[in-house]
């Protein structure tokens, strides 16, 4: 990736910053800001389960699952967290007492992926290619099982309260609870990894094995970068207002502008920056701060709203491998998890250009 003079900037200057720390037995593997903001779940591969302050301090912390822990969710009241496992259990906690409230899908294999509605108190679970949906007390409310491929992702839509979509190597669904069959099918180029609507719902990006693929939902219109991808369900986000797609192409991070549906360019842009194989992609909920992290332990920080927006402004350090990333959703605090089990919080405008070495 080629390396810009603000870049070189950005490893040379350093700015006050405050970095909070924490450590836990095992790699952390799942973290979520409650919605409020105030509190942090993180879940590390002991099956170790803990709730921590804004400022770092642990709240509350149990063994949640005898294997390692898969996914681990708030709620969006606050009220409860969704967890699974490699004991082939998912679980839903209360956050008040901290005590398991249901048990779902048990023995019945892995629950891979877990996503919350926005809107609803309603549990999206997928389970080989099985999905399902849950009330807060583990009562099924949906099951969909049209795809003939296991699950690779999910996502509820950001406004629609009873729709969903599903990748798998069958296609891409679009769903609506209570409906037999899907709203919407799209074959997908390659296997999918990834997807994600924009923030209006009117558009699916979804990365696979043959690259980068945005499709109009509903439609045939679909445009396709060829490429090499990350396998992960994290290495594609969009903007908060859905201007900006970001992505890991070709070992490379990319940044494409869109307008409403249409792109603004061919092909998304290269961003500059050192960062190596790229496992993480995430804007912040509410502001154009984008961080990318990589194996290396690498942590990179752009804003899209500058008018050097490929250029970084902000990157972190360490000797681990990063294998977690959360933004907190109303704070320019951004969570990191690390193989090693160390969690930081990173605290810091982003407005001008930093470099924290640390070792973790």
């Amino acid at each position: 990736m080629s390396i810009s003079s603000a870049t070189l900037d950005a490893r040379r200057n350093s700015e006050r910053e405050t970095i909070s720390e924490a450590a836990f037995s095992g790699k952390i593997v799942a973290m979520s800001w409650s919605r409020q903001a105030d509190r942090l779940l993180v879940g590390a591969n002991s099956g170790q389960l803990a709730i921590l302050a804004l400022g770092g301090g642990i709240l509350n912390q149990w063994q949640a699952h005898k294997g390692t822990i898969l996914q681990a969710h708030w709620e969006g009241s606050g009220d409860f967290i969704a967890t699974s496992g490699t004991d082939e259990l998912c679980k839903i906690w209360s956050t008040r007492s901290g005590e398991c409230i249901a048990t779902i899908n048990p023995n019945d294999g892995w629950t891979e992926h877990l996503s919350w509605s926005p809107w609803l108190p309603l549990l999206l679970t997928s389970q080989a290619s099985l999905l399902r949906v849950w009330t807060t007390t583990g009562a099924l409310v949906d099951e969909q099982d049209k795809h003939t491929w296991p699950i690779t992702a999910l996502h509820w839509h950001p406004f629609s309260q009873s729709c969903f979509a599903s990748a798998a190597a069958d296609g891409l669904y679009t769903w609506k609870l209570g409906e037999q069959f899907p709203t919407a099918r799209l074959n997908c180029k390659g296997y999918p990894t990834a997807l994600k609507y924009n923030r209006s719902g009117s558009v699916i990006a979804y990365m696979s094995t043959a690259g980068l693929s945005v499709w109009s939902v509903g439609s045939s219109v679909v445009l396709h970068v060829g490429g090499t991808t990350t396998p992960s369900t994290t290495s594609l986000d969009w903007s908060w207002g859905g201007q900006w797609l970001a992505c890991s192409l070709n070992s490379e991070a990319r940044l494409w502008g869109f307008n409403n549906r249409a792109p603004k360019t061919a092909v998304p842009q290269a961003l500059y920056g050192e960062i190596g194989q790229i496992r993480f992609v995430q804007f912040h909920d509410y502001d154009q701060l984008l961080a990318m992290s990589d194996e290396d332990g690498s942590v990179v920080i752009w804003r899209t709203d500058r008018r050097d927006r490929l250029d970084p402004v902000a990157y972190l350090r360490s000797a681990h491998a990063v294998s977690s990333l959360k933004w907190n959703p109303l704070a320019h605090i951004l969570a990191i998890g690390y193989d090693n089990g160390c969690l930081r919080l990173w605290q810091h405008p982003f407005g001008s250009i930093t470099n924290g070495e640390k070792e973790c």
